[in-house]
């Protein structure tokens, strides 16, 4: 049986969530669903839920970097740290040319 895969990004720029959309409908992912947060508290508020068939685990997080309330590397290192989610894959999103924010992730 194939299902779908499940991204959840988290993601504040409305542009960068179309681009992703537009990325995935280019791809030919028609077995994809795109969740989308738009803060770092709304993404550990979402991963804080049981999981269940309304509230399915995410395949794969994409993360940006630059969140508003609490920021991509401070999410990143709750998810990691949890015994729950830390076999979640996450993919840190970020335009930084920083080399402090990129060895941090």
């Amino acid at each position: 049986m194939i299902r779908d895969l499940h991204i959840l990004l988290a993601e504040d720029e409305e542009s960068d969530v179309l681009i992703t959309q537009r990325a995935l409908g280019r791809c030919g992912a028609d077995l994809v669903t795109l969740e989308v947060v738009r803060d770092g508290q709304a993404l550990l508020d979402r991963l804080a839920i049981d999981f269940n068939s309304a509230n399915p685990r995410p395949d794969v997080i994409l993360l940006d970097f630059n969140l508003p309330r609490i920021n991509g590397l401070e999410a990143l290192r709750a998810i990691k740290t949890d015994p729950r989610l830390c076999s979640l894959p996450v993919l840190i999103l970020t335009t930084s040319e920083r080399p402090e924010e990129i060895d941090a992730s």
